[in-house]
């Protein structure tokens, strides 16, 4: 028979959430599937899955309320409500894992205090189904269980939290599960067991039955066609073209793999063709890189020996040195240069005479002057 179920799971540690008027929420574990609670019951899997989901209707609802403490009778009442049950989800440990707010009623008030107060509660859960006693003495929550809600408690090692409401009887003591209690308790879940056999059984054998007569099917499709194969070769027309077939392959066979190789090779010319024509143009900037290298070279030279000559910038007005295409012409130049400037003012009570030279032309001195912008002094 169903009984009230009550089970303690772990302590819950609130959190305050902050906010305009201030909320209070907790969040825990509220139950565990597949392990032996402090209680000696094991709430399998399958069955905490399907209380979970029938919970969520309670939740949506907003009816999903809690008490302190859990109410002698199994049943909660609005007066009472200090808690609401905000989502309860299961994870892939098998933990039912629970959110709840603390309510603005009188013991939601009382609770908040008891918070503010550092006063720390467990979780308990509170709900109805059938306790089942295997063989090997271990207790088992049926598959009609369903939780009627979670309470919160001080003192979750007290036994008896429902003493009105679980009797000692010979009807609601953990029922030893043997076939013969189910027939005699549950003929009709006995019913629809044998009944879910069979079909299972019927599924297994036609499965088994098609399996075995494609099997069959093949086996003799494949030695059909290995007959008719034979049947065909021993005809001596077929077998007469089968051999001018193959002759025909083998004379045109040189030609085909020819063929196939004569493309290939237009392919292989054509890539190196490509390749080739790449490399000249790799080749060309190569070059070109190289000329505009020495070009910058000679002109970062004759920056330096500008900067050095105490005539650099006379000497870079006369231009001069815009045809050298070497260190050397450069420095060839500038002392050409420079031994007529030294030469021409040495001369100053005459007017300059003598021949210089500019980018290789013999020129008279007195242009050199001019072109320098000396005075000529008369």
């Amino acid at each position: 028979m169903k009984q009230i179920i009550v089970d303690f799971v772990s302590e819950i540690t609130p959190q305050l959430i902050e906010s305009k008027d201030g909320e209070y929420k907790f969040r825990g574990i509220f139950q565990r599937a597949d392990v032996e609670n402090g209680n000696g019951r094991i709430y399998p899997r399958k069955v905490l899955e399907k209380a979970v989901a029938k919970y969520q209707k309670l939740i949506k609802e907003g009816r999903a309320l809690g008490m302190i403490e859990h109410p002698p009778d199994g049943k909660t009442r609005l007066d009472e409500a200090a808690i609401k049950v905000t989502s309860l989800t299961m994870n892939d440990r098998g933990e039912v894992i629970g959110e709840a707010e603390v309510l603005g009623t009188p013991k939601g008030e009382i609770l908040k205090n008891l918070i503010d107060n550092g006063v720390k509660f467990g979780i308990s859960s509170r709900g109805s189904g059938t306790l089942i006693k295997r063989a090997d003495g271990r207790v088992v929550v049926g598959e009609d269980y369903e939780f009627l809600a979670f309470d919160v408690v001080y003192d979750p090692s007290t036994p008896g939290a429902f003493p009105t409401a679980i009797k000692e009887s010979k009807e609601d003591k953990p029922m030893e599960l043997t076939l013969e209690t189910l027939k005699e308790n549950y003929p009709d879940l006995v019913e629809a067991i044998k009944k879910e056999a069979r079909e299972e059984a019927k599924e297994e054998l036609r499965q088994e039955f098609e399996e075995r007569v494609i099997e069959a099917i093949e086996k003799k499709t494949e030695k059909m066609r290995e007959e008719i194969k034979e049947e065909l070769l021993s005809d001596p027309d077929v077998a007469g073209a089968k051999v001018a077939v193959e002759g025909i392959i083998d004379i045109l066979k040189p030609f085909i793999t020819e063929g196939v190789a004569g493309e290939h090779v237009e392919e292989l010319k054509e890539k190196v063709k490509q390749m080739e024509e790449s490399l000249r143009e790799k080749e060309k900037e190569v070059k070109n890189l190289k000329e505009e290298l020495k070009r910058k070279e000679i002109a970062l030279y004759i920056e330096q020996k500008l900067s050095e000559s105490p005539y650099g910038e006379r000497i870079r007005e006369a231009d001069i040195l815009k045809e050298a295409r070497s260190k050397e012409q450069v420095d060839r130049l500038i002392n050409e240069f420079e031994e007529s400037i030294r030469k021409t003012i040495g001369e100053s009570s005459k007017e300059p005479k003598g021949r210089g030279e500019i980018n290789g032309e013999r020129v008279p001195v007195k242009t050199i002057y001019e072109r320098l912008g000396l005075p000529i002094r008369r």
